[in-house]
């Protein structure tokens, strides 16, 4: 009883931070982009404008750094809440420069002093520059910012190896690990909060968990950028569910572990385990569309329409589903 109390509790606190989030995102996160613009006499795509507004802006406040808050029994401030803007903003940024044909990935400072002295050449090397400008002057721990910041670009640009359709699986789950876990270990620096190595393997966990279920979402748009993922290669989905879901249990076990109440453990493990229900949820979506396809390949999504791999979370089913998955996900393996 006292987890359905939890769950409903984790369910109004989103709703408030996401109200919070919106009228945040009207007073600062609007303007500032416009400002960017005129800055640097450019224009973000709308396709741009739509992931850093409707959802990096959002979901790293809201779903991570508050989460992370609420570890600690506080709140986000005003400055965590500010960082976590620029981190929405530039992410997808720097996804879209790593994206370009042709990008020479000559914005990778690797110090600080590297990083002051980089001359951008187009519009967004230069908001890339800008934030992460604002970033190094706003978080304390400059160095260790630093680094975990270049350890995710780096793990960024290795993701490039996935559009080489002999890459091996054994690379592939590397990669989407680390890709997931250094971003998870970026955004967690952006609270003023201390972090100790197992909160560290943690969000590693965490974030490969993130990326599992990003790629289960993008078959579509990954097969049609040529982008080998666990999602598109896997030859079975009970393949990856039986990998998602263990991956489930082993982060649930290192939420457990960390030095914090019990019931602010649960809510955290209730938060992350929204996700992963969503990743479940395509997975058997999926499954059940696909069951007598097998084996299952990057060719064989090729030749699939977009609207063959659409998973239509406002479905009432799915939606249930979902809400079945994140109570059950919560719980120990055993």
């Amino acid at each position: 009883m006292l987890k359905v109390y939890y769950f409903l509790e984790l369910f109004y606190d989103l709703y408030r931070e996401f109200r919070i989030q919106k009228k945040f995102n009207r007073r600062f996160l609007s303007p500032y982009l416009k400002q960017l613009e005129q800055k640097f006499e450019g224009n973000f795509s709308e396709a741009l404008l739509k992931k850093i507004e409707n959802y990096y802006c959002q979901f790293i406040p809201v779903l991570l750094c508050s989460r992370y808050k609420k570890l600690y029994g506080k709140r986000l401030s005003e400055t965590e809440r500010t960082r976590a803007m620029w981190c929405g903003i530039l992410t997808p940024v720097f996804d879209d420069l790593i994206d370009a044909e042709n990008y020479s990935l000559d914005y990778l400072p690797d110090t600080i002093e590297a990083h002051q002295a980089f001359i951008p050449h187009h519009f967004l090397e230069k908001v890339a520059k800008e934030i992460q400008s604002h970033l190094l002057i706003s978080i304390s721990n400059k160095k260790e910012y630093f680094e975990v910041i270049n350890k995710a670009y780096k793990s960024q640009i290795d993701s490039l190896r996935q559009k080489n359709k002999e890459i091996a699986y054994e690379d592939i789950y590397r990669i989407t690990y680390e890709k997931g876990g250094a971003a998870f270990i970026v955004f967690r620096n952006l609270i003023d909060e201390p972090m100790s190595e197992d909160f560290e393997s943690a969000q590693y966990t965490i974030g490969f968990l993130f990326q599992i279920s990003n790629d289960i979402f993008d078959i579509y748009k990954d097969v049609t950028d040529g982008i080998c993922t666990l999602s598109n290669t896997v030859t079975k989905f009970s393949k990856l569910k039986k990998i998602t879901e263990d991956l489930i249990y082993s982060q649930n076990d290192q939420i457990d572990a960390l030095p914090f109440s019990s019931k602010r453990k649960l809510q955290f493990k209730l938060a992350t385990n929204i996700i992963n229900a969503r990743s479940l949820v395509g997975l058997d979506h999926l499954h059940s569309k696909f069951k007598t396809s097998y084996p299952l390949s990057f060719n064989f999504w090729e030749s699939k329409a977009r609207s063959e791999t659409i998973i239509d979370m406002e479905n009432p089913i799915l939606f249930f589903k979902w809400l079945i998955y994140s109570w059950r996900l919560a719980k120990s393996r055993t």
